[in-house]
């Protein structure tokens, strides 16, 4: 049988590798914690390494509207290799879109169900401009940009074309559309780090897990922030980019933003408005709670 795919789609920087991470636990009912190299899921990473496995062409012959047309299959052949006896997590930071062709870039039929993690633009702005290497007014900028997206290159072991980010605004927007084909929710960044348990319970439904208080608490413990962040120091992270001194950040809120240009501040907070009034964000870099 076909596994089903759980999409984690986030904007970058708001707690897909965390969310990967606890999810990770609970699939595999860890009784200790797991290495941080050694996520289980997401296939982030794989990318690359999907796309040539099973496209009929390599993805250095395509432009990136071809690559687009070839992820549906793709991802219709990677999912029948897959056991279904655990969810297929696969972790996204792309829009919910359609290729040229009006495919769902995520076809319908083989996705369970999509978790989409929010967190405050200004703090993905804190937290986004040190990942990348940039100062936090480019970063913003890029955050204001329809056409931002990620690239990390040709290489086999990185991603098959560049992942379309968008702004933060567009980014939310479109993963809260009503003609989306797939059962979302919406985590809120700050909700999972206030009360991690009834958040992740949340997640763990749509990945179809067992609802057990003690095992998600657990999965909770074992990916704390300070056990994360001690890792990385003592054994690196392969996720993380040359560019950024750390992965595992503060994880904290309300830092870190208010050295940007004020002007750049108001005009995220006046083109973000209506996104961030949906979930309850402040133009003050607050949050109702």
């Amino acid at each position: 049988m076909t596994a089903k795919l759980v999409v984690i789609a986030s904007y970058p920087r708001s707690g897909n590798t965390w969310t990967r991470l606890v999810l990770d636990h609970v699939c595999r009912r860890a009784t200790a914690p797991i290495s941080i190299n050694d996520i289980d899921n997401g296939f982030y990473n794989l990318r690359r390494m999907i796309f040539d496995g099973f496209a009929p062409i390599d993805a250095a012959s395509l432009s990136a509207a071809e690559i687009d047309r070839y992820w549906p299959d793709v991802l219709r052949g990677f999912a029948a290799t897959q056991p279904d006896t655990s969810p297929l997590i696969i972790k996204t930071h792309e829009t919910a879109r359609r290729t040229d062709l009006g495919d769902w870039l995520y076809p319908p039929e083989i996705v369970q169900g999509v978790i989409h993690l929010v967190r405050h633009p200004f703090d993905v702005a804190a937290s986004y401009a040190p990942h990348l290497g940039w100062t936090i007014d480019r970063t913003i900028r890029a955050m204001l940009d329809s056409g931002h997206q990620l690239d990390r290159g040709t290489d086999r072991m990185h991603m098959a074309t560049a992942e379309r980010v968008g702004s933060w605004a567009g980014h939310a927007a479109s993963w809260t559309a009503d003609d989306l084909p797939w059962p979302v929710i919406s985590l809120r960044y700050e909700d999972l780090r206030a009360d991690p348990i009834a958040g992740f319970t949340r997640a763990a439904a749509v990945a179809g897990l067992a609802d057990d208080a003690g095992l998600i608490a657990r999965a909770v413990d074992f990916s704390r922030f300070d056990r994360l962040q001690a890792e990385e120091r003592e054994a690196g992270f392969r996720e993380r980019p040359a560019a950024s001194p750390a992965f595992f950040r503060a994880g904290r809120s309300g830092i870190g933003w208010q050295d940007a240009d004020p002007a750049l501040l108001r005009e995220l907070a006046d083109r973000s408005a209506e996104m961030m009034q949906r979930f309850g964000y402040r133009a003050d870099g607050g949050w109702e709670g």
